[in-house]
């Protein structure tokens, strides 16, 4: 008997367990903290190229290998400031301290706001030392 309702209450409680399909992170920014971020990404593509033999002997003729694969790492570092609340808005200073992307300088600074809780971009200010 003890069996059987344990049974039952397994089934019932596996079968009453759903997955998401997608979970929907919200970031965002409040008034008066410093944020750090550190994010490292790492790709690692595949290329098979499926051609005729002539197109393929001639991409291997060129140094191309088939598949190609490449990989990368991109890293990128910055803190974030918020400013004080003044009724809906408060600003945003953010300060790239460490990137491997040439185009993206230690030292560049961006400034905005967040209006209603929403990051203003169209409003952000780029400064390069």
């Amino acid at each position: 008997m003890k069996k059987t309702i344990l049974f039952i209450l397994l089934t019932i409680s596996i079968t009453s367990c759903k997955s998401q399909e997608e979970i929907d992170f919200k970031v965002g920014y409040l008034p008066n903290y410093n944020y750090t971020l550190t994010q490292k990404q790492i790709s690692e593509n595949n290329v098979k190229y499926i051609a005729s033999d002539e197109i393929l002997q001639n991409l291997k003729n060129n140094g191309i290998e088939n598949p190609t694969i490449t990989k990368d790492t991109s890293l990128l570092k910055s803190v974030s400031k918020t400013g004080e609340l003044k009724g809906n808005e408060f600003p945003i200073d953010i300060e790239l301290l460490e990137s491997n992307n040439p185009s993206l300088t230690s030292g560049t600074k961006f400034f905005g706001k967040s209006v209603d809780g929403k990051t203003k971009k169209k409003i952000f200010g780029i400064h390069r030392n």
